[in-house]
C-alpha cells in the first residue's frame, strides 16, 4: 500500500571544512534500505515540528552533536521501492545544512564522493543524491548559504545536478572535480 501523501522527513548533511561531508552507512537491520551509505542523518518531524528543529533533534539524539550552524535549503518528493524488502517510501524531504565542531565525526571529502561511491548506485539510499542535488544547487544560487559554508560552495559552483547524478550512476567517473 502506497501512502496518497508523502511522510515528511528531514536530511540531514552536516558538512566541514575543506570540502568534507559526514556520512553514515544505514544499519543492515533498517527495514528500508539496511547496509546503504546515506546523509548523516534522517528524522520524522513531529506533528507541528519545523524543519530546522526536528535536524536538531536528531543530530542529538542518533549522533550526540549539536550543530553550530544550520540552515534549511530545500526540498523535494520522492518515492522509492526498497529491493530487499519490498516496502515502499513515499517522502517529502526536507534538505538542511549543517555544521559542527566535535571531534568525535570523521569525514569523507565531497570532492572525492564518486571514488568512495565507485559508481555503485545500489551502495546508497535512493534519497541520497536528489537531496545531494537540492543541497548543492541551494549553496551555488545563494549567496549567503555561499558564504556561510565556503567549502562546500567551492564544489557546489562547479557542480550541476546532472554531475551529481553521475557520482552515483557512473562507475567510469574516477573523481568528483570541484
Amino acid at each position: 500500500v502506497v501512502a496518497a501523501v508523502a511522510i515528511e522527513i528531514v536530511i540531514v548533511f552536516v558538512v566541514a571544512e575543506a570540502g568534507r561531508i559526514l556520512l553514515q552507512r544505514r544499519a543492515t537491520t533498517k527495514y528500508h534500505f539496511g547496509g546503504r551509505w546515506s546523509n548523516t542523518c534522517c528524522r520524522h518531524q513531529r506533528p507541528g515540528e519545523a524543519p530546522d528543529a526536528a535536524a536538531r533533534r536528531r543530530l542529538g539524539e542518533e549522533l550526540e552533536i549539536r550543530a553550530d550552524q544550520l540552515d534549511v535549503v530545500g526540498r523535494f518528493e520522492y518515492r522509492a521501492v526498497d529491493p530487499a524488502s519490498g516496502l515502499v517510501e513515499h517522502e517529502l524531504d526536507h534538505v538542511v545544512i549543517a555544521t559542527t565542531n566535535d571531534t568525535r565525526v570523521a569525514w569523507s571529502p565531497l570532492e572525492s564522493l564518486r571514488d568512495v561511491l565507485g559508481g555503485h548506485a545500489t551502495i546508497l539510499t535512493p534519497w541520497f543524491a536528489p537531496a545531494l542535488e537540492v543541497m548543492l544547487a541551494a549553496i551555488a544560487m545563494d549567496p549567503t548559504l555561499g558564504e556561510r559554508y565556503p567549502a562546500i560552495a567551492s564544489c557546489a559552483v562547479g557542480m550541476r545536478s546532472n554531475d551529481v547524478s553521475a557520482a552515483v550512476d557512473a562507475s567510469e567517473q574516477k573523481s568528483m572535480t570541484c
